[in-house]
């Protein structure tokens, strides 16, 4: 099941006809910015890392959306590399604003993290 906030609150809806369910939207900014902290790559490889962590098969538009709106912020940055092949590959980098922004929000949800686990264990 997927999750979107609206301003009547929170709703279920299904992505794809709910074959690869997204985690919540404001989670997936700070997961590439957590993949990117541990290592610096191309857009198909943060994409590649998500689905390997968590299972989901996260569609490319939505990566290159979100590393463009985090590029945008100065959160991330890119440069251009030449493949084995001499074909251009396009690498993204945290930025050191990126760092401390991801920090920050890391301390929030640990923060939030006792009512998390709390909600998770008695709504079974």
């Amino acid at each position: 099941m997927q999750f979107h906030n609206d301003d009547q609150g929170i709703h279920p809806y299904k992505h794809h006809g709910g074959k690869y369910p997204l985690p919540f939207r404001g989670l997936l900014h700070l997961t590439i910015l957590k993949i990117l902290s541990e290592n610096s790559m191309r857009g198909i490889d943060v994409k590649k890392r998500i689905k390997e962590i968590f299972g989901l098969d996260v569609p490319s538009a939505v990566i290159y959306i979100i590393l463009k709106n985090l590029e945008g912020r100065g959160l991330v940055y890119s440069k251009w590399d030449k493949s084995e092949d001499g074909s251009p590959l396009k690498t993204y980098s945290i930025t050191s604003e990126g760092a401390e922004y991801l920090k920050e929000k890391v301390s929030a949800i640990k923060s939030i993290r006792k009512i998390l686990d709390y909600l998770a264990e008695t709504s079974n």
